[in-house]
């Protein structure tokens, strides 16, 4: 395991776990670490963080080469397992932050120019 970010009322777990080389994922599990569903997996599983209500898991992924298409910023209701795309082909730099009415998202990134990392802030307004 490599993170453990627990849902705000402590009833459930998002784990992050090292598979094998080059491969993670993102289980939901009960409040004991019991597996429930397998919500994400990716090269890399960055930024993970439940929303306020912990209705929703926002979480960024990386592929392992770029034929694959699963670089991007994603949210998944927790009940349904319904993964919403939100930012395409983008690298998170730090953990993504829900606002306390969990209706915007803050993803910052990194970006390389001109041999400099350059770091930019998105908000996200859902609907």
């Amino acid at each position: 395991m490599l993170w453990l970010i627990p849902s705000p009322d402590g009833s459930r777990l998002a784990i992050v776990e090292r598979v094998k080389p080059g491969e993670m994922v993102l289980l939901l599990c009960d409040s004991e670490g019991s597996e429930q569903s397998r919500l994400a997996a990716a090269q890399q599983i960055f930024g993970t963080s439940w929303s306020p209500d912990g209705r929703k898991l926002a979480y960024a992924t990386t592929a392992a080469s770029a034929a694959e298409d699963q670089d991007g910023l994603f949210i998944t209701e927790v009940e349904t397992g319904e993964q919403t795309p939100v930012l395409n082909d983008i690298e998170v730099a730090d953990q993504l932050r829900w606002s306390p009415s969990g209706k915007k998202l803050l993803a910052s990134v990194s970006v390389l120019k001109d041999n400099v990392y350059q770091f930019i802030t998105y908000v996200v307004r859902l609907s």
